[in-house]
């Protein structure tokens, strides 16, 4: 998983993020497991995806809210904050 807030990369150490279809995920940090919550909707003028992950860290929890989703492929997810201002993506590969 890879971070970035207003054009640079922020540190979240070593993650590694497992989707179920059921509407849950786990990011492995380091070698610690955190669950978490996903939902998708779309429509025709929007594609969202809603994380929460359940974590204390507070690199982990800037991947909380609603994102736009840029791509989303069996193996890759691009989301941005739609809010153009706060200039945040997100991306997670397998």
């Amino acid at each position: 998983m890879t971070y970035t807030e207003n054009g640079g990369q922020v540190d979240v150490g070593s993650c590694v993020s497992t989707f179920s279809r059921d509407g849950k995920f786990v990011l492995n940090k380091n070698g610690t497991n955190f669950d978490g919550t996903w939902n998708e909707v779309k429509n025709e003028n929007l594609h969202t995806f809603k994380l929460n992950v359940l974590s204390s860290d507070t690199s982990l929890l800037k991947t909380n809210g609603i994102w736009q989703v840029v791509i989303a492929t069996s193996t890759h997810i691009d989301i941005t904050d739609p809010d153009e201002g706060k200039r945040r993506t997100v991306h997670f590969n397998r």
